[in-house]
Parts: C-alpha cells; sequence; structure tokens
C-alpha cells in the first residue's frame, strides 16, 4: 500500500481530537487501532451506537430536519405538479399561442436568473447541512460531545473547502452518469468520506479527493455495503449511513496511514448489487408481460 504522497496531517492535530482525560466515553479516536469490520451491518450499527452514547440529541435532530425536509420536497412536487396543470389548462384556453420573441427571451432570462440563484442557495445550505452531519460523525468517533458553535464555526472556516470539494464531486458523478451508470457510482462511493476528511485534517477540497481516492482503493464495495444498509432500513437510514461512515473513515484511513494489510471484503457488501439485480429483473419480467398482454388482447 503506497502512502499519500501528500501526507495529510495527523488526525491528532484535528480540532475535534482534543478529548478531555476524564472523558467517560470510550476511545475512539482515529489514532488507536480497532479491529477491521468489514460487515456493514455490524460497522453501521456498531457506529450508530457510538453516536447514540456521545450525541444522541444531536443526532435526532439531525434525523428531525431530514424529515421535516422530506415533507416540505413532497409538498413543492405536488404544487408544481399543480402549477403545471394549471399552466396547460391556461395554455389550451387562449388557443395555445405562443408569447412574442421579446416576452420569451424576458422570460428565458428571468428563469436563468431564478434557477441559478436558487442552485446557489441550495448548494450553499447543502455543505452546511452535510458539514454539520460529517461534524457530528466526527466528534463521536473521537468521543466528544457535538457544539453546534464549534460546528458551526468549524464549517465556516473551511467553507471554502468543502464548497470546491462538493462542485468537483457533484461534476465527477454527473459525469460518470452520463457516461455511463458504474463511473457515477465509483465516484459517489469514493469521494463519500471527503467531507470528514476536510473538517478533520484541513485539507483542501482536491487534497482530500486526492486522498480519499487512495484510502478508498479496492475498498469500494464495503462503502457501497454500508450505502445499501442505510438505504433498506427507512426513517434512521441517515443515522446508520453515518454510523457505517464513522466506522469506515477511522478504519480505513487508520490502515491507510500505518499501511496495514486490510482483510478481504465480507459477502454482505455484495448485498447492494444483488438487489439490483432483482430489481432489474422485476422491471424486464413486468415489461414482458405487458407486451405479451398487449399482443394478447391487441392493445
Amino acid at each position: 500500500m503506497n502512502k499519500h504522497s501528500t501526507n495529510p496531517p495527523s488526525p491528532a492535530d484535528s480540532p475535534l481530537g482534543d478529548v478531555p482525560e476524564n472523558n467517560n466515553h470510550v476511545n475512539t479516536a482515529a489514532t488507536t487501532p480497532m479491529e477491521y469490520i468489514s460487515n456493514p451491518f455490524t460497522s453501521s450499527f456498531k457506529g450508530l451506537e457510538i453516536i447514540f452514547r456521545t450525541n444522541q440529541t444531536a443526532a435526532i435532530i439531525i434525523v428531525a430536519f431530514e424529515i421535516v425536509g422530506a415533507i416540505l420536497q413532497l409538498v413543492g412536487n405536488v404544487i408544481q405538479a399543480l402549477l403545471d396543470s394549471s399552466q396547460q389548462a391556461n395554455a389550451q384556453s387562449f388557443g395555445g399561442s405562443a408569447p412574442e420573441t421579446g416576452a420569451l427571451v424576458a422570460i428565458i432570462v428571468i428563469v436563468f436568473i431564478g434557477v441559478t440563484i436558487v442552485l446557489i442557495i441550495s448548494a450553499i445550505f447543502q455543505v452546511i447541512f452535510k458539514g454539520i452531519i460529517n461534524y457530528v460523525t466526527l466528534c463521536s468517533m473521537y468521543g466528544k460531545k457535538a457544539s453546534w458553535g464549534e460546528g458551526f464555526s468549524l464549517i465556516s472556516k473551511r467553507f471554502t473547502k468543502l464548497l470546491i470539494a462538493e462542485a468537483l464531486i457533484t461534476l465527477k458523478v454527473i459525469g460518470g452518469f452520463l457516461l455511463f451508470v458504474v463511473p457515477g457510482v465509483r465516484a459517489t462511493l469514493r469521494y463519500r468520506l471527503v467531507y470528514m476528511t476536510i473538517l478533520d485534517r484541513d485539507m483542501s477540497g482536491t487534497a482530500a479527493m486526492d486522498y480519499q481516492k487512495n484510502v478508498t482503493k479496492n475498498k469500494l464495495m464495503e462503502l457501497l455495503g454500508v450505502s445499501t444498509v442505510a438505504g433498506i432500513i427507512p426513517i434512521i437510514g441517515s443515522l446508520v449511513a453515518m454510523g457505517g461512515n464513522l466506522v469506515q473513515y477511522k478504519q480505513l484511513t487508520y490502515t491507510y496511514d500505518n499501511k496495514i494489510a486490510r482483510p478481504a471484503t465480507h459477502w454482505l457488501n455484495y448485498l447492494g448489487i444483488v438487489l439490483i439485480g432483482i430489481l432489474v429483473l422485476f422491471i424486464v419480467a413486468i415489461a414482458i408481460i405487458f407486451i405479451a398482454v398487449s399482443q394478447t388482447w391487441g392493445v
């Protein structure tokens, strides 16, 4: 295993790592060795246990925000569908006449500006929210109680680095999905722990991405396994993902930095691929049945 050429800062220098000597929590600092856990269910729920032991209130608040956000998104989609239906009805009532060229250009410009503003605001809030999630995860890993003031202060200091990383990762993921689905999925998994790296080690966005590319080499399936476990568990799936990220970040960075061999990937990490395969077969079966019924009944 080749050590990263940029020689990333030690986790011992992390602003999150100064745990008091009288702290009653289990020492889970990234600099201490641990049993490597490849089973995605075991690692996710072990991390979840650590989070609830150290930052239960913060974890519950995060889940509450995600539930509220999902509800608001659903309401927004319903409103948008109603508006689209209303606009279509109005267009038909006026005979579908096309607007003048000047009015059309003005509408396009206004829509473009509006979409740009919304995207910028959305990106800012996304970086802050993801930053808070990863800050709480890191605090839990270090056995430290999360402080909202410290969290927002840390995110504000490293906001530019987080924003650049978010933009680059988004471009890589979108580009990967446009080229072929698999590269997009690989990019999503490869850079899953970049936020934690930036907050923990104060690395630049590009340096953190390069570092995680090496850290997660040959272990992307384990990150997929954690994602699968979080995806199949309702309501607290985001907390399960945080727990999985906690354990994965700790053990992957520790074994990489110290050039320690890693065990073989547990077979349960391939569960996601199996589920995707079952879903594809189900869709194909439905399509075949639909075609057969259509031909039989002449639909």
